[in-house]
């Protein structure tokens, strides 16, 4: 499924009467990648390797189900980077090149609360989807998992919860010889502030 499919979906959910029936919440949510965007290689005379690109924000849904359980589904801005570097036949470098590769995050993720008096921990697991553009010869995956865990809590009508989210992604399509991979494995900080 298309990553613009997945989020036609989860507006349509919020758009349905049977959605509107429940809780709903609506807030951003920010923070940044713990691991690097890309796997560092070595091809001949070129050395490709991660670049950090900084902060991830966007904008969250959630519909409350039953008893603890809720399904969010999260926008998410987190553009990746990446350098490559031509050595010489003498070691030296002869040219270096920064690129950055535009992508955008869709985990839709099924989220059980633990019921505690102040703070209400969580746990949470779904598919992930991506879309990317200005690539610059990468080619990253469009689909994986997400798996997290954080705790919320209320302050006047605002849910704050921070969380720690770990990503699976599928292998990235070889785009040639020298395209740069992304990393499988990705491992997010965020901090989501709902109403």
């Amino acid at each position: 499924m298309r990553p613009a499919a997945v989020l036609a979906l989860a507006i349509g959910l919020c758009g349905s009467p049977r959605a509107f029936a429940q809780p709903v919440s609506f807030g951003l949510i920010a923070g940044a990648s713990v691991l690097s965007d890309f796997q560092n290689r070595t091809v001949g005379d070129l050395d490709i390797y991660s670049t950090p690109r900084g902060a991830i924000f966007g904008g969250l849904v959630e519909i409350r189900l039953r008893l603890a359980l809720s399904l969010e589904a999260d926008g998410l801005y987190h553009p990746l980077g990446f350098t490559s570097v031509v050595v010489g036949p003498g070691g030296e470098i002869t040219s270096v090149s920064k690129s950055s590769v535009t992508n955008w995050e869709f985990p839709v993720l099924a989220k059980y609360r633990f019921t505690l008096a102040l703070v209400k921990p969580f746990l949470e697991l779904g598919p992930a989807f991506r879309s990317s553009g200005g690539r610059n010869g990468a080619s990253p995956s469009i689909y994986g998992v997400a798996a997290g865990a954080g705790a919320e809590a209320f302050a006047w009508k605002l849910r704050i919860a921070p969380a720690i989210r770990y990503l699976r992604w599928a292998r990235d399509k070889n785009a040639g010889p020298v395209a740069p991979f992304t990393a499988l494995n990705q491992v997010e900080l965020l901090l989501g502030i709902s109403f």
